[in-house]
């Protein structure tokens, strides 16, 4: 069974344009991300799925020059492009990433996979139904054959953009998981949807010495320790 992160990504954005392809501390936001993805033990492969617009042509060529798959689909329905690329590489369970969490932690994401794979769940979260994890963690796990469901069920905007609300506003159709933390963090936010968002990230880069190799845990510590704000 293959278990493969697609990462989505695309190089509009209307609060902060072009940011997956920002740098950040000396390498692209969506290279970070990769970077942290690329630490799991549980996944088969990595793909990057962005959209047809030209535009986008600049994500492929900076993926495929690391080393990594990429697959261009639907610019707004993203649950159409997940589905399509899914489909293309035969995959089994797939694994929503997106691409503005440079802080994702390779530990957590090796957890939610496993303990998916083990309860043999259709969809496996630590967003749904409860968050306890900052935003920026964020990770989605589903069977292919979920997928196909939502694809040929989901209807209209939002629906199809997030891809994965028809299991939200349907949870009785599938068996779900989910994963917690015992303390909740969810008033943390941690992706980049703005300056301010991606200034603090690129200051975690920074105070790790520009490495990945720091957990979600030396982040909380980071912050909520306010070095960052120090420096402001």
């Amino acid at each position: 069974m293959k278990t493969v992160a697609i990462i989505q990504a695309r190089f509009g954005s209307k609060r902060l344009p072009g940011k997956v392809l920002m740098d950040m501390a000396g390498q692209p936001m969506l290279g970070r991300v990769i970077d942290k993805v690329l630490q799991t033990h549980a996944l088969h492969d990595i793909i990057v799925a962005t959209s047809t617009q030209p535009e986008n042509d600049a994500i492929c060529d900076y993926v495929e020059s690391l080393g990594i798959k990429a697959f261009q689909g639907s610019e707004q329905d993203v649950l159409s492009r997940y589905y399509r690329c899914a489909r293309f590489y035969a995959v089994d369970h797939i694994v929503r990433i997106t691409g503005d969490c440079p802080l994702l932690d390779p530990v957590l994401l090796d957890n939610v996979i496993k303990q998916h794979l083990l309860v043999g769940a259709d969809y496996t979260s630590n967003i749904f139904p409860k968050r306890t994890y900052p935003r920026g963690l964020d990770v989605e796990i589903f069977t292919f054959r979920t997928l196909e469901r939502m694809w040929m069920r989901a209807s209209g905007g939002y629906g199809r953009e997030h891809v994965t609300p028809y299991i939200h506003k349907h949870p009785e159709l599938f068996l779900i998981h989910s994963v917690t933390n015992p303390k909740d963090y969810s008033r943390l936010q941690w992706s980049v949807d703005t300056s301010k968002d991606f200034d603090f990230a690129e200051r975690v880069y920074k105070h790790f010495h520009l490495t990945s190799k720091f957990s979600w845990e030396d982040v909380l510590l980071y912050e909520e320790e306010g070095k960052w704000k120090q420096l402001n």
